[in-house]
C-alpha cells in the first residue's frame, strides 16, 4: 500500500499447516521509504509462532536497510539485522554490499559482520550472489 509518493507499507502473513514445520503463524511488516531520489531506507519486522510435536517456537526480528543508487547499473547498501528466538538469545548481523547489474545478470558481493557469543568478530564471511535475469 502506498502511504505517500515516497513511502509504501506491506503486510504479509502465513497461517495454518506448514508441513514439516508444523502448525503456525507468521507475518512480516515492511516499510519502504525513499529518503531522496538516490537513497532508500527499508524497515522490516518479522514474527513467527510455530507449534510442532516437539516444541513451541517463537522467533522475531527487525532488519534495517539503507541503499544508495549510484547509477542505473550500481547500488551500494547496508543491512543491520537483529533476530531473537524464544526470548533466549539475540543475534546481530551487519552486511555491506554492492549490486551490479548487467543486461542479464545481477552480481551481489557482500561482507557480513557477525559477532560470536563473546562479541568478537572472529568470522567475517564474504559472499557473492549471481542472479540471472530473463
Amino acid at each position: 500500500t502506498s502511504l505517500t509518493d515516497h513511502a509504501t507499507f506491506s503486510y504479509i502473513t502465513t497461517i495454518g499447516d506448514l508441513g514439516e514445520e508444523g502448525e503456525g503463524y507468521g507475518h512480516m511488516l515492511l516499510l519502504d521509504l525513499a529518503v531522496t531520489c538516490k537513497l532508500n531506507y527499508v524497515l522490516q519486522s518479522s514474527y513467527q509462532d510455530m507449534d510442532d510435536a516437539d516444541s513451541n517456537d517463537n522467533d522475531y526480528g527487525i532488519n534495517q536497510y539503507l541503499i544508495y543508487t549510484v547509477n542505473d547499473r550500481c547500488s551500494v547498501g547496508g543491512r543491520f539485522e537483529w533476530i531473537t528466538k524464544d526470548d533466549e538469545e539475540s543475534n546481530f548481523q551487519t552486511t555491506l554490499g554492492v549490486n551490479i547489474r548487467t543486461n542479464k545478470l545481477v552480481i551481489r558481493p557482500e561482507v557480513r559482520l557477525q559477532p560470536d557469543n563473546t562479541g568478537d568478530y572472529e568470522d567475517t564471511p564474504f559472499g557473492v550472489d549471481v542472479i540471472m535475469v530473463f
